[in-house]
């Protein structure tokens, strides 16, 4: 923690660039740790916390992390976070503000991906589905039914009965 913490302290929260990444570090930290992170999904996660976020500032901010070593971007414009840095980011990083962002975007995309009744746009992202969908049900949000019904949906949909299940808590005996 004390090593992530020294590159998160380098971001200036009064330089917009900095700013930015700082939030967007948090914003990731909320996804699955150690699986890619759609670019789309972050930019659109960003945009439900700060709204009217340009293109080239978002950009920035996430050259500004991978420079930091806080993220790892993919070929595709993907970023990752290391388990230990996202649970770093969730720690330190992510409030209350940033995880309702990250929900309703969670929420929002599923249902949008699950009303076209085509699995695989949801597919590429299922695993960051579930984790929100897990930590919303934690904190007891207004979000997590919706978020757990979309994820049943969706498992529903590739025949997934123990994903079914196990996305409203079910679980099959053996």
């Amino acid at each position: 923690a004390k090593t992530f913490k020294v590159s998160f302290d380098r971001l200036d929260p009064d330089h917009p660039t900095d700013a930015l990444a700082q939030s967007l570090f948090a914003m990731a930290a909320c996804f699955a740790p150690g699986e890619p992170i759609p670019r789309w999904l972050l930019k659109e996660t960003a945009e439900t916390a700060e709204s009217g976020i340009a293109e080239q500032p978002f950009e920035d901010a996430l050259i500004r992390l991978a420079d930091l070593g806080l993220i790892e971007r993919e070929s595709n414009g993907d970023a990752t976070l290391h388990r230990l840095v996202a649970a770093f980011g969730t720690a330190h990083a992510a409030s209350d503000a940033i995880r309702d962002a990250v929900e309703e975007t969670a929420a929002a995309a599923a249902k949008r991906d699950n009303d076209r009744e085509m699995p695989g746009p949801l597919a590429a992202w299922v695993t960051h589905l579930r984790a929100v969908a897990e930590a919303a049900a934690a904190r007891g949000t207004t979000l997590a039914g919706s978020l757990l019904n979309s994820l049943g949906y969706h498992a529903n949909m590739i025949a997934d009965l123990d994903g079914a299940l196990g996305s409203v808590g079910v679980h099959l005996r053996e």
